[in-house]
């Protein structure tokens, strides 16, 4: 299956998320992806802003593009980068 899915997002709209908790976080990020973004507040929000707007960008994308094929997908399952990193569970429900 090959399918397409765009997202664009306003970095404005994730400046209130560098006050949320890991918690908060992980229900849309992985783990790797919120240690990550600690790393980059600790050093410039500007860039930690970015940082979660493109990777939500990213799995948004995604979802949009294989929505009615994933549905059992969450989007703490997907590590993002300019690419995306499946956890291996979701590896095995896509089979």
């Amino acid at each position: 299956m090959i399918a397409i899915g765009t997202d664009i997002v306003k970095n404005e709209r994730f400046v209130r998320w560098l006050t949320f908790s890991d918690a908060q976080l992980v229900r849309v990020f992985h783990p790797q992806e919120v240690a990550q973004f600690r790393e980059f507040l600790a050093k410039d929000h500007d860039r930690a802003t970015q940082f979660l707007a493109s990777r939500f960008a990213v799995k948004e994308a995604f979802f949009k593009a294989y929505s009615t094929a994933l549905s059992s997908f969450k989007l703490q399952h997907l590590q993002a980068q300019p690419f995306l990193f499946l956890a291996p569970r979701m590896m095995v429900l896509s089979k």
